[in-house]
C-alpha cells in the first residue's frame, strides 16, 4: 500500500502521482535534488514541500509514464530552447525554473 511505502514517508505531496506515473522512491529523491542543488531554485526555495509540489505539478502536466518522461526531459536543451512559453505552459509558470533545472540536469543523458 502507498501510504505504508518509502515514497509516502519522505514525500507524501508528490507520492500517490508519482506512484501512479511509476516513479520511484529513488527518482523522486534524485529529482528532488537536482531541483535543490540547482542555484536558481536556491534563491526561490520555499521549502521542501514546495519542491514535491512543483514535481508533482511538471509529472501530471506532462502525463507521461516514467520512462517517457526522461525520454521527453533528455530531449530538451532549456538553455538552448527559445520558446520558453511553450514550457511554460506545459509545466505552469510557476514551476518553469524547477523543470528548466531538470531539463538541465537530465538533458544530456541518453
Amino acid at each position: 500500500m502507498i501510504i505504508d511505502s518509502p515514497l509516502f514517508k519522505d514525500f507524501p505531496k508528490v507520492a500517490l502521482t508519482a506512484d501512479n506515473y511509476g516513479f520511484t522512491y529513488e527518482d523522486i529523491s534524485y529529482l528532488m535534488d537536482i531541483v535543490r542543488l540547482d542555484p536558481y531554485c536556491q534563491q526561490r526555495y520555499r521549502g521542501e514541500g514546495s519542491i514535491e509540489i512543483a514535481l508533482k505539478t511538471i509529472i501530471f502536466r506532462l502525463d507521461l509514464k516514467k520512462e517517457a518522461f526522461y525520454n521527453f526531459v533528455s530531449t530538451l536543451q532549456a538553455k538552448d530552447y527559445e520558446d520558453m512559453e511553450h514550457l511554460s505552459f506545459l509545466v505552469g509558470k510557476y514551476h518553469l525554473a524547477e523543470f528548466v533545472a531538470i531539463v538541465n540536469a537530465l538533458g544530456n543523458v541518453k
